[in-house]
């Protein structure tokens, strides 16, 4: 099993990044990290109830915060970003 990191996987390039990567293998799991102000829950809506995603509402700036969520993580993508 892969465990990805999806900084920023609830806006609209980084959910369409967290769909492929649930569809690409069956046992891989997928944590996104988001704080939100950009990213909307509802591109994510329907993995709902996918129990290989986690979704952590937070920021990066938050460095403990970020860091716990990474843990045990193979890959990371940043896609977290400032939208203005």
């Amino acid at each position: 099993m892969t465990r990805f990191f999806v900084a920023g996987g609830a806006g609209f390039i980084g959910s369409h990044l967290v769909h492929r990567l649930l569809a690409s293998n069956p046992s891989d799991a997928v944590v996104v990290f988001d704080n939100f102000c950009s990213g909307h829950r509802w591109h994510l809506a329907d993995l709902r109830d996918e129990p290989r995603l986690t979704v952590i509402e937070g920021d990066i700036t938050e460095t403990e915060a970020l860091r716990r969520a990474m843990e045990g993580t193979d890959h990371v993508f940043h896609l977290a970003a400032n939208a203005d």
